[in-house]
């Protein structure tokens, strides 16, 4: 592939379309890819600022890329609330001063008319769990579209045989519709299964 750029740790992790032994990337942005990756909160802050680039913007690969779907593995999501609100608290102060005083430094932060970082997490990432209390109770925060739930089959630490029972103890007390939008519809819209 030519003019291929060297392919970050983030690009390789989990990811069957980076080629070892070429050390390049191959792979399309357009599909998506899941990762299970300890710094996941690094991770979406490279996919949202990216790096600079040749003609000196920084815009991420959410933003250049929009289909792209990314699926956090095995990190659970009662981070997302937090990161959410985090981020787009740098974005809009703390780096406010950066973007407007662009001109003036080595590297040009994300655009004015960029959007918030919540909004492309929110659109393009999603974050597995089995149990955890702490992202059912934000979904308010997160709204459901960036929570999934998996059983981690065929792992013999997941719940499978037992989602079912999972699934009633993990969501008691949250609407049905939720439920099923969490446990089911989620994954057939991010990995386009036909049901």
């Amino acid at each position: 592939m030519s003019g291929a750029r060297e392919a970050s740790s983030h690009e390789r992790a989990g990811n069957p379309a980076y080629e070892a032994n070429s050390k390049r990337w191959t792979g399309s942005l357009e599909r998506g890819f899941a990762m299970t990756n300890v710094s996941h909160i690094e991770a979406i802050c490279e996919l949202i600022f990216g790096i600079e680039r040749a003609d000196g913007s920084t815009n991420g690969v959410l933003d250049r890329h929009p289909g792209l779907r990314v699926v956090l593995t095995e990190c659970f999501a009662g981070w997302l609330a937090w990161t959410l609100d985090f981020l787009d608290w740098a974005w809009s102060s703390r780096y406010q001063k950066l973007r407007d005083n662009a001109g003036s430094l080595r590297f040009t932060p994300a655009h004015s008319d960029q959007a918030p970082p919540s909004y492309y997490i929110t659109r393009q990432i999603s974050a597995t769990f089995m149990w955890d209390p702490v992202a059912i109770k934000n979904r308010d925060i997160t709204g459901l579209d960036c929570l999934m739930w998996g059983n981690d089959y065929p792992h013999n630490e997941g719940a499978y045989p037992d989602s079912q029972e999972w699934v009633q103890k993990t969501f008691a007390g949250v609407p049905e519709s939720e439920i099923d939008y969490i446990v089911r519809e989620n994954a057939i819209r991010v990995f386009g299964f036909t049901v």
